[in-house]
């Protein structure tokens, strides 16, 4: 084995990332090595000195896995959002492709319709809220990632929340279908269930890929020069900081608006028949916040 090759096994033993790309990785690593060995032997340096400055040139292995391994990181948080939207995007066509089969019907939805559906719908709003945390944090740090792995990690933390909180909503769904399969003797069953198991399918494929990801928040690559700030890209962020440091308001606002808004669409004989549901939905919001509001920052962290 050569001093190069050395280097490079060294190297990849420390670099942390999907087999393929740190493949390539190294074999970068390799080609331009040797052109820089060929490079110092053709200025005249003999091949043993010629080797001896390529390799001090090029650094030790340790701070060059640190910089790729936080390079790679970056990469994860450019990719995460993708996943999320992608999954979700699925998921939505799924199920209304399964809807088509949806019986229709003038007669009140029984109580096990109602509630099966509405947890499905809590489920899916809490995956629309941190998949758009998760995708504000990854558009803030999109240009410097490498500088922050907690910032990365939180991207990761916010896409799984994101995407299991789809998968609850999928099962919810499918409990929903289950129900009203029996209440129409089988009508439309088959796209249904089928449809169910795509969405659920999706959701799987979606978390396998995201915990796939190597987000490598242990390492930070200061050298990255800090970005310039762009409002566009931190727009979300500073929407979401409103929240956490104004949540009086902010939440104040939702808790009071999305129960009259259920209350207005729940399968009852009158808008005030419906505050069960509205009630249930202030539950929830508020449960939500405070059971996940430390995991999404939505919560000022109390310093100790």
């Amino acid at each position: 084995m050569t001093s190069i090759d050395a280097f490079v096994e060294d190297l990849g033993r420390k670099t942390l990332g999907d087999r393929r790309s740190v493949r390539r990785l190294l074999d970068e690593v390799h080609d331009h090595l040797v052109d820089s060995v060929a490079h110092n032997m053709s200025n005249g340096l003999d091949p043993k000195e010629s080797l001896e400055v390529a390799l001090a040139a090029f650094g030790e292995t340790d701070y060059l896995a640190m910089q790729f391994n936080a390079s790679i990181g970056a990469k994860a948080v450019r990719r995460a959002p993708i996943i999320v939207l992608g999954t979700g995007f699925l998921v939505v066509f799924a199920f209304l492709r399964a809807v088509t089969s949806y019986p229709r019907t003038t007669n009140s939805a029984t109580l096990s319709t109602q509630v099966t559906y509405f947890a499905a719908v809590i489920a899916m709003q809490i995956a629309v809220l941190a998949g758009a945390r998760s995708l504000a944090r990854a558009l803030s740090i999109w240009r410097g990632a490498e500088r922050s792995g907690v910032s990365r990690d939180f991207v990761r933390r916010s896409a799984l929340i994101s995407i299991s909180s789809l998968l609850v909503g999928v099962i919810f769904i499918s409990i929903n279908f289950i129900f009203v399969e029996r209440r129409f003797d089988g009508i439309g069953a088959p796209q249904l269930l089928v449809g169910a198991g795509i969405m659920a399918g999706i959701c799987t494929c979606g978390i396998v890929s995201i915990t796939r990801l190597r987000f490598n928040r242990s390492f930070v690559d200061e050298s990255v020069g800090v970005p310039h700030r762009n409002f566009f890209l931190g727009s979300g962020e500073k929407l979401f900081n409103l929240v956490r440091f104004h949540p009086v308001i902010s939440l104040g606002s939702v808790a009071l608006l999305a129960p009259i808004w259920v209350m207005g669409h729940a399968e009852t004989s009158s808008f005030f028949a419906g505050w069960p549901w509205g009630l249930a939905e202030l539950t929830a919001i508020l449960g939500a916040y405070f059971l996940l509001g430390k995991a999404l920052e939505l919560r000022p962290t109390v310093d100790a």
